[in-house]
């Protein structure tokens, strides 16, 4: 008889969590598993991840997240948190020139610094080089106590 927790929106987290990891036929696998993330020894069984999801604050509205980022799906680098506080901390996109987070270049060689609040993008500012958008945005993250990922 199949366990019915495999209905559970946890359980699917799971099952995602392992397949980004593990199957080279996944559309996440090359920056999951493809690049070194994997899986705790025992979480590569439901129980356990089950055990210490439910220990460690799991609940329907939070998301699974590793603290750092190269760093493997364990317990001691995982974190349940916000849906927005994970897009928060979000790395530089893949594929762009830009060095920073958060900035991006527009006409007339100026850069502009933005940042995702509440899945919106507010704009911060135009500077005239990248190194200044990316402090202007760092500044604006401390200055506001908000949790994305600084630049510096």
């Amino acid at each position: 008889m199949q366990d019915p927790a495999y209905k559970t929106r946890l359980y699917k987290i799971w099952a995602n969590m392992k397949q980004r990891c593990t199957n080279p036929n996944n559309t996440w696998y090359d920056r999951y598993g493809g690049r070194g993330i994997s899986l705790y020894g025992p979480w590569y069984h439901w129980k356990p991840f089950q055990e210490w999801a439910l220990a460690n604050g799991y609940n329907n509205k939070l998301e699974i997240e590793r603290k750092e980022t190269d760093g493997n799906y364990h317990p001691d680098n995982c974190i349940w948190v916000t849906e927005a506080h994970q897009a928060a901390n979000k790395p530089k996109r893949t594929g762009t020139k830009n060095q920073f987070i958060g900035v991006r270049k527009i006409h007339g060689n100026k850069w502009r610094a933005v940042i995702d609040i509440d899945n919106k993008q507010k704009h911060l500012g135009v500077y005239v080089s990248e190194l200044e958008a990316a402090q202007g945005r760092d500044e604006y993250i401390k200055a506001n106590k908000l949790p994305h990922k600084l630049n510096f």
